[in-house]
């Protein structure tokens, strides 16, 4: 396991196919499925049409049921990244807002550009663009 903490596992994944296959010979498919899950849900997977083909070449036993359900396993990670993805859009786009909307309270109160930049810890070019944006 001192690969754990690799993020790419394609490598990995070849040096294991041995080991794997030991395995499966064994007739503890389920073993291989919970470390092929294991994989994807914890490492990183750059290529999976690569992580599909070792698999498929790799282990006899492993049937195309299986390899679709690894495939649904890429798809809701994807899902989730997605999600926490716009998830963090939304979150800096709501930053901007509030910023904007507050740097536009402060104008209007005749605050000098260096003060907006001393509050907001903007640089006073950020606040003079910023200003120019909203006006």
């Amino acid at each position: 396991m001192k690969n754990i903490f690799a993020k790419e596992f394609l490598p990995i994944l070849k040096d294991l196919m041995q080991n794997l296959k030991a395995i499966e010979n064994s007739e503890d498919l389920s073993y291989i499925n919970s470390i092929l899950s294991y994989i994807i849900q914890a490492g990183e997977v750059r290529d999976e049409t690569q992580f599909q083909e070792i698999i498929q070449t790799g282990l006899t036993k492993v049937d195309e049921e299986q390899v679709m359900t690894l495939a649904e396993l890429y798809m809701q990670r994807g899902i989730q990244k997605g999600i926490l993805q716009g998830k963090e859009e939304g979150e800096q786009k709501g930053e901007q807002k509030a910023l904007r909307s507050f740097i536009t309270e402060l104008l209007k109160q005749n605050f000098t550009l260096d003060q907006i930049a001393k509050l907001t810890k903007l640089s006073v070019a950020e606040v003079k663009r910023l200003k120019e944006q909203i006006h």
